[in-house]
């Protein structure tokens, strides 16, 4: 029971970011034991930032647009690339498109678009060449 007197709890910084993207993930995965799955999603999420700050402290400093242009691909095919074929599909560019505020149908016009353009191989989904392209 809350009081006027009850100091408020701030949220930590990205808070709600991370708790999107694990809703995100249990409704696509539907698992059995939320717990389970919550501890392990964390555990990976935990060891993941931890990589990542050991490879940024290696790491020289991104410059030139080319790099940053890789270096944006290469996340985003982090991160929306759940079935690891190293390109985007319809329903992952839907996804991205869905993180970043597109309404359905905008982010569909925009993968058919994209595909029409810049899918060179015709596989109907979208590479890390053919990202990079598109960004270029």
């Amino acid at each position: 029971m809350s009081t006027k007197y009850q100091k408020g709890f701030g949220l930590p910084e990205n808070f709600s970011s991370v708790l999107k993207d694990f809703t995100r993930e249990v409704l696509r995965a539907q698992p059995e034991n939320i717990a389970e799955f919550a501890a392990n999603y964390f555990t990976e999420l935990a060891d993941s930032s931890q990589t990542k700050e050991a490879k940024a402290e290696e790491s020289e400093p991104i410059s030139s647009p080319d790099d940053q242009i890789k270096e944006l691909v290469r996340q985003l095919l982090q991160r929306y690339d759940v079935d690891g074929s190293g390109s985007l599909d319809f329903q992952e560019f839907l996804t991205m498109g869905a993180d970043a505020g597109w309404p359905e149908q905008y982010a569909a016009s925009v993968f058919e678009q994209l595909r029409l353009i810049c899918d060179r191989d015709n596989s109907g989904c979208l590479d890390k060449d053919e990202l990079r392209a598109w960004l270029s």
